[in-house]
């Protein structure tokens, strides 16, 4: 099972959703969504991890993975504002 979010940021107002987890198709689809960081854009954005390049869908640039203990802890990517508001809105299969 996956999750989806919503990133919403108080400060400079940055809003995205992303998509996190494996579905019950993985075995044969090897799908796996992790978040990434694209460092020029300045966005996060979910990709799946068994891919062999994994770029930026914006500017094709290799992007940076998020390690997060905890998916609520998140940065704002855009003015580093570290209050982002962080919300589930469903899981995905």
């Amino acid at each position: 099972m996956g999750s989806f979010y919503q990133c919403k940021c108080s400060n400079c107002n940055y809003l995205t959703h992303f998509s996190l987890g494996i579905g019950m198709s993985y075995p044969e689809t090897n799908r796996e969504l992790v978040l990434f960081e694209c460092i020029h854009c300045k966005d996060y954005f979910s990709q799946n991890i068994n891919l062999k390049r994994n770029r930026c869908p914006s500017c094709k640039m290799k992007p940076q993975r998020v390690e997060y203990d905890d998916v609520e802890s998140l940065e704002c990517p855009k003015c580093r504002f570290e209050n982002i508001e962080v919300v589930g809105l469903g899981m995905w299969d």
